[in-house]
């Protein structure tokens, strides 16, 4: 990350970001995207995050308490120790190790 004021997110948020940006927009006005996404790093699927994925996925089947899929690669997008902020503690919260601070 370049400063404080960025942002890490999993690689398929960036078309939840423009999604939400799209259907929050008021009057027709169209924000510039490009410039808003400018803010946040997008992390690219490797290994490791596939490994963490089906790791992730096996212990929540094992309990019957699997979350959607994109919650699961948001999941595994995560480095280890990372604080995920997220109003979604009812998904979050079944997966062992996320850290998940107080969010308003």
């Amino acid at each position: 990350m370049n400063s404080a004021h960025d942002s890490v997110q999993g690689f398929n948020t960036r078309g939840d970001l423009l999604a939400g940006l799209t259907h929050n927009a008021k009057g027709g006005c169209r924000p510039p995207w490009e410039a808003i996404l400018a803010h946040f790093d997008f992390v690219k699927m490797n290994r490791n995050m596939t490994y963490h994925y089906s790791q992730i996925t096996s212990k929540l089947l094992k309990y019957r308490n699997l979350i959607g899929a994109k919650d699961l690669w948001i999941a595994a997008s995560l480095a280890p120790g990372f604080p995920l902020v997220t109003k979604n503690v009812l998904h979050f919260g079944c997966v062992s190790g996320l850290k998940l601070p107080a969010y308003r």
